[in-house]
This record gives structure tokens, C-alpha cells and sequence, in this order.
């Protein structure tokens, strides 16, 4: 969602991008860990603890990618696709938080299948909407 874009001008911006970079880092690296332990134990029902890790780690990977098109030059094809798919991304936020109240008995292949349905949503319909605008729309 931020391909070949660049930054809005000022140092504030900078500052934002900065920061959301950082936890952007922090979740991915949260995130890994925590997929090690799950295929692990594939198979098994993991730890709520883990689940609530993994899944929160998750949500601030989605909320750090819906929250840097906010702080990048964004053109009329850009803004096609992303505001879709950040509402999308908001959507899959909440419901991936809330996998481990409503299924805090999943095993690891149907948590990870669960969740991969979820973030598969906002990917194709944010195909969807880019290939609507570029080769439909009205302005081409």
C-alpha cells in the first residue's frame, strides 16, 4: 500500500513513519517467534497466552500497514485500492483479536487457517479495486 511513494513533506511526517516502522519491526519480529512455537506443535491446541500473542502481534502488523498510507503522497490510482483495503485491514483487525475469545480451543492449522482467510480477504479485494480502476475506470 506505500509501492513507489514517498513521504509527505515535513519532519512530522518523518517522525510518524519512523515510529510506525518501529512497531511495525516489533510485531514482525513478535509475530516469527511466535509462528515458531506454533509449527512446533502443530497439531496441538497452543497456549491461550501464545494465541493472544501471536493474534495481537498480527493486529499491529494490519493497524502499522493501514496506518502508513497516511503519511505518504498518494496519488488518484492509489487511493483506489487503499481506502477499501483499509477498512478491510480495520475489519480483519478486529475479528483476528477476537479468535482467541471465540475459539481459544482451535488447534494451530485451524487458527493459522483462520487467520490466513482473513488476511487473504483484504488482498483480493484490494486486486479487485486496482484492477477496476486501471484498466474500467473512466479516467484511462
Amino acid at each position: 500500500m506505500t509501492s513507489e511513494q514517498e513521504t509527505k513533506k515535513g519532519y512530522r511526517y518523518m517522525q510518524y513513519l519512523i515510529f510506525l516502522h518501529f512497531l511495525l519491526l516489533a510485531a514482525l519480529a513478535t509475530a516469527g517467534a511466535c509462528l515458531r512455537v506454533l509449527m512446533a506443535d502443530v497439531g496441538t491446541v497452543p497456549p491461550i497466552t501464545l494465541q493472544w500473542m501471536f493474534c495481537g502481534s498480527i493486529s499491529v502488523i494490519l493497524l502499522t500497514i493501514t496506518g502508513l498510507p497516511f503519511v505518504m503522497e498518494e496519488s488518484e490510482e492509489d487511493r483506489a485500492y487503499i481506502t477499501p483495503v483499509s477498512r478491510l485491514l480495520a475489519g480483519a483487525t478486529v475479528l483476528i483479536l477476537l479468535l482467541p475469545v471465540i475459539t481459544p480451543d482451535f488447534s494451530v492449522t485451524w487458527l493459522l487457517s483462520a487467520i490466513a482467510v482473513l488476511l487473504a480477504i483484504p488482498v483480493f479485494m484490494g486486486i479487485r479495486s486496482w484492477v477496476r480502476f486501471r484498466f474500467f475506470s473512466k479516467n484511462n
